[in-house]
């Protein structure tokens, strides 16, 4: 069994990377049930593996983007996992690097923006989903330069490949992979982002009465009692929402971060673990553009538009 990893990092372009090898390499790679597998976060042997892969075939390899494996609070156990699971056999690793500071804001808009794409999942927030609360804190500001060392040193630096955010969306990606597995995957599109970046979400409720707000474009009435989430294509709305849930599930939002500074320990911190990496994986550094991020503002979607129109 061949196997090539990409390992993370999440929000550093591996799910076009996986989306490229996935479509030019049919016959080059076994496709797993799902992207991230995350089969690895919980096993150390290879038992139960053709699960993922049911239309595996012994000669192509097995192919896994599992961002999670590196951008994990547990990414250290996962990696002993990894390690425990394979070592010795045939596998390879490319990793994807991005700047700490626009990956650390688009991971986390990323996550707001998923987490409430469904009018069930409101109360995903409780009120401390700040960038800086504990559990962010935990996910967003996770080390890894720690576990590209364990890779590298266990590995070998020739099964192990990193990317930086430049080559990751070039032709250097994809004829750095093929030199490392001495396959042939053709050089095709490499502008089409495959899952774009986050926005901050937006609830609004119509209270007893009613509310009207504007979206940047259209003026919009939000009937008595029914909850309004502004989220671009992953816009909804709910009716006969109680006044506890529809103000609660306002206010928790209110604790959103909106506004980001590349400034203070968490960040020096983020930098150092990047530069680490970027050091033990011969990747040149892309450091920020800007030190201040505002996180964009979404819009409804047509659909929610027409249905509130006609409300």
């Amino acid at each position: 069994m061949k196997h090539l990893i990409i390992p993370g990092l999440a929000k550093a372009g591996t799910t076009f990377l996986y989306d490229y090898l996935s479509n030019h390499g049919n016959d080059i790679f076994n496709k797993p049930v799902r992207k991230e597998t995350r089969y690895f976060s919980k096993n150390r042997d290879l038992e139960g593996i053709e699960d993922y892969y049911p239309d595996a075939s012994i000669r192509k390899i097995y192919l896994d983007a599992t961002p999670s494996y590196l951008s994990s609070p547990n990414s250290g156990k996962i990696i002993s996992n990894i390690e425990t699971a394979l070592l010795g056999k045939d596998v390879y690793f490319v990793i994807c690097l991005r700047n700490y500071f626009d990956r650390i804001v688009s991971h986390y808009l990323h996550d707001l923006k998923g987490a409430y794409k469904n009018s069930n999942k409101w109360s995903w927030n409780q009120g401390d989903y700040t960038l800086y609360s504990k559990r962010a804190i935990d996910k967003y500001f996770s080390s890894y330069a720690n576990e590209c060392r364990t890779l590298v040193d266990k590995f070998g630096h020739e099964r192990v490949l990193g990317l930086s955010t430049k080559d990751t969306y070039s032709e250097k990606s994809i004829n750095s992979i093929n030199a490392m597995l001495d396959v042939e995957l053709p050089l095709g599109d490499f502008t089409q982002i495959s899952n774009p970046g986050g926005w901050l979400p937006k609830l609004i409720y119509g209270g007893d009465k009613g509310i009207e707000f504007h979206d940047g474009q259209h003026l919009i009435f939000v009937p008595a009692y029914t909850l309004l989430c502004v989220n671009n294509n992953r816009s909804w709305i709910r009716y006969n929402v109680s006044s506890n849930e529809g103000l609660n599930a306002v206010k928790y939002s209110a604790a959103w971060s909106s506004t980001f500074e590349n400034t203070g320990p968490l960040f020096h911190k983020a930098k150092e673990d990047y530069m680490k990496a970027c050091d033990i994986l011969k990747v040149e550094p892309e450091l920020p553009d800007k030190d201040y991020i505002i996180a964009t503002r979404p819009s409804l979607s047509n659909k929610i538009i027409k249905h509130l129109a006609c409300s």
